[in-house]
This record gives C-alpha cells, sequence and structure tokens, in this order.
C-alpha cells in the first residue's frame, strides 16, 4: 500500500502537470513553501550514528537528508490552517515512537480568531513546540547543529493552544493543552496530558524575551512523578550586524506521591552571531547540561549525566534560498561518554556541512 508521504508526491506530481497545460490561480490567503537539508557530519570513529542524546543530524561519515518538508498554509482575518509533511532522519529519529503516517506529519493544524477586532487564536492540531528558541528548521537557527538542550525537549507537540497577540505587537501569551511531551499518539503508558504555557515580550525591534513551561505527569500510573519544566531565552541585538542570545532550561521530578525531588536538570546556554558583506555569517555556540538525576539523558549506569560544548559555525547565502553551512563542535564530559576510535573518551569532535533550501 502507498505510503501517505508516496500519495502526496504523487499528488505534487499531478498538480505540477495540470499547471504546465493551463495557469492555475491560488487564493491569495494560501501560501505554499518547502524546505530541503542535506548534510554529511563526520568525526574520527566508525559508527554512523551521533550519541544517543543527538536527534537531529545524527547520521554520521555519510551524506543523508536531515529534513525536507512542504508545507501548505491559509491564513485569513478568521480562520488559519497549516498542513506540512516532511521526510529525513530527523523524521525518523524524532518520531520514532509515533504509528504509521504520523511520522510523517510536520503541521497539522487549525485556528479560529475568537475576536472581531484583534487577535485571540484557538488551534489545534500538530504544532511546533512552544519550547526553546531553536526549532527543527536548520536554517532557522543560529548554528548548523542543535543543542542538547534543543535535541532533549520538544521539537513538536500536539494538542490545543490559545494565543493572543497585543495591539502593539511587543506581547505573545499563549496557553497550552498538550498529549504530553512530544507527543502526537500517546500510548498507553505515556503521561498523562500536559498544559503549558508562554509569555513573549518583544520591547523594541532589538530585544526578546521569552518565557515557556510545561507540567505533566509522566505515566498514567497515579503515583508516578510529575515532571516540571521551565525555558527561558532572550536575544538582543547589539548591533546591526551583531546579535547574542541567551537561554537557561530547568526541569525537576518529583519522587512519586510523597513530592521529594527525584532529581532537577539544568542547562545553560549562549550564543552569538554577525553577519558581513550581506552573504556570510558567523556563529558561536557555548553550552552545557548537568543531569545528575539521569532523568533525560541516561547513557550511563555508573555516572550521571554531564557535558559542557562548544561550536563555530560559518554559512554563506548563495542567493536568497540556498544557505551552505560549515561548523566545527566539541563535547567535553568528566566521564568517558563518547567511543573515539572504537575506544571510550571524555571528549567528542563533530564537523559537520549542510546544505539549506528553501522556497
Amino acid at each position: 500500500m502507498p505510503s501517505l508521504l508516496t500519495n502526496t508526491v504523487i499528488l505534487l506530481v499531478s498538480i505540477t502537470a495540470t499547471a504546465s497545460a493551463q495557469t492555475v490561480k491560488l487564493p491569495d490567503s494560501l501560501v505554499i513553501s518547502g524546505y530541503l537539508e542535506t548534510y554529511l557530519a563526520a568525526h574520527t570513529d566508525n559508527d554512523r550514528e551521533r550519541p544517543p542524546f543527538f536527534y537531529s543530524h545524527h547520521r554520521t561519515n555519510e551524506v543523508n537528508l536531515n529534513l525536507a518538508f512542504i508545507r501548505a498554509a491559509f491564513r485569513d482575518q478568521r480562520v488559519r490552517g497549516n498542513l506540512a509533511l516532511m521526510a529525513g532522519t530527523y523524521t525518523n529519529q524524532n518520531l520514532a515512537s509515533e504509528p504509521g503516517v504520523l511520522r510523517n506529519i510536520m503541521e497539522a493544524s487549525v485556528g479560529v480568531n475568537l475576536s472581531r477586532q484583534g487577535d485571540t487564536w484557538i488551534e489545534m492540531g500538530v504544532f511546533p513546540s512552544h519550547i526553546g528558541m531553536e526549532s527543527a528548521i536548520g536554517r532557522d537557527c543560529w548554528n548548523l547543529t542543535r543543542s542538547i538542550a534543543a535535541d532533549n525537549t520538544p521539537y513538536y507537540e500536539a494538542g490545543i493552544r490559545l494565543l493572543r497577540y497585543s495591539a502593539n505587537g511587543k506581547w505573545l501569551l499563549s496557553l497550552l493543552y498538550l498529549n504530553g511531551w512530544q507527543t502526537i499518539q500517546p500510548n498507553s503508558r505515556s503521561g498523562l496530558p500536559g498544559i503549558g504555557h508562554q509569555v513573549q515580550y518583544t520591547p523594541s525591534e532589538r530585544v526578546l524575551l521569552n518565557s515557556s513551561s510545561y507540567v505533566s505527569r509522566t505515566t498514567r500510573l497515579a503515583d508516578q512523578p510529575m515532571r516540571y519544566f521551565h525555558n527561558f531565552y532572550s536575544q538582543f541585538r547589539i548591533r546591526p550586524k551583531l546579535s547574542a542570545a541567551l537561554g537557561f532550561d530547568i526541569g525537576m521530578e518529583n519522587e512519586r506521591l510523597d513530592g521529594r525531588p527525584r532529581g532537577i536538570w539544568i542547562s545553560p546556554l549562549a550564543m552569538v552571531r554577525t553577519h558581513w558583506q550581506g552573504r556570510w555569517q558567523l556563529g558561536g555556540r557555548l553550552e552545557y547540561y548537568s543531569d545528575p538525576g539521569r532523568i533525560i539523558i541516561d547513557i550511563s549506569p555508573e555516572h550521571p549525566f554531564e557535558v559542557a560544548g562548544w561550536s563555530v559555525n560559518l554559512d554563506y547565502l548563495v542567493g536568497s534560498r540556498l544557505m551552505w553551512r560549515n561548523e566545527v563542535r566539541g563535547l567535553h564530559a568528566p566521564h568517558d561518554f563518547f567511543d573515539v576510535n572504537d575506544q571510550p573518551s571524555s571528549t567528542y569532535l563533530l564537523w559537520s556541512t549542510a546544505m539549506a533550501f528553501s522556497f
């Protein structure tokens, strides 16, 4: 039986063939867009995958497709909808627990404006996560690869969200009821539905402040831990061609019904980016991830997870639609969490290159 992705390709070919025979006029409120990102990530080890706590660009020593999608977006004053279908190693890794064709769903949501005079929307479906400043779309991020914090928080979520945009465009307020922590279709033991919030404030074109949270029980059993998570980040344009960003994640799970903390994990993050000659971008990132209780990342039965990292990114804009990206990234741990040349190591060095095309 053809897959959803195969049927979609057939449909697009049919539309293209029809358009070649006659002009097809789309509604002004409908926008068709697409994205394609190929990559090569290389390091000295023979393994074909990066460490298990990475979920984007995770295949190594081979050329591969990280993410490709096509999106149809409709919006007028009262109604909006998004449908995006995707493929790539990002899909295989991040949606491995989703059944069947749901693994190819990047976005599928509909919304209605509850206010005739303003912007108060209620939306239902699958949409990008409200947590963090790094998304699945590489071109929108300052670095080629994602940080450890981004790879271990939701990239997508499913549920209902209420959004309010202020009249002056400076505030975004959102309340969310979600199926779970990066879940479209929960299984029988998945956590209870979660709730979240997002407050975003843009006092000027140079500053953005964001606060996001998530709360839920981790499994359906009533005596299992509650998860509390908060993400804060800020972005600053220091000069016209120089920007900086700071982020901080903190999460906690309690110890069953007695309320005692089972563990707390944190992840601070700092990024900088500069432009020159209109086509070149240089970026850097410093990150740290500490999970003493091994709640989110558990790769060693003997040692709590703790890693510090850095990366340097150089991008070249080949016209308005194509970006060529290169990155060198290093990770350092107090214990031998990595395999280098088939030997345990406390350091990990990776070089990546990618082509990101959008229309």
